[in-house]
């Protein structure tokens, strides 16, 4: 995950690079608005894609309750680290 965040964010500093060479200074503000509002879009899209690939669905822990409470046991017996996502 770590990697891929950093080819990403090579990515957007590349084209950030690009576009101010293009288009001067002035274009910095739109370009780096650009760039968050991308990382926000492919976060949301590659979740909800990730999850519609396999028929699974996110399940919030206010309404699964018990599904939750399985899953940190059996990651605190088997050692696991638990996602906060």
């Amino acid at each position: 995950m770590a990697v891929v965040g950093t080819v990403l964010a090579g990515f957007y500093l590349v084209a950030v690079a690009a576009a101010m060479a293009a288009f001067g200074r002035g274009v910095l503000p739109i370009a780096v608005l650009g760039s968050v509002v991308l990382v926000v879009a492919q976060y949301k899209v590659g979740k909800w894609s990730a999850l519609r690939s396999v028929g699974a669905e996110d399940l919030p822990e206010t309404q699964y309750r018990e599904l939750h409470q399985f899953v940190e046991r059996v990651c605190r017996q088997k050692d696991l680290e638990m996602s906060t996502h």
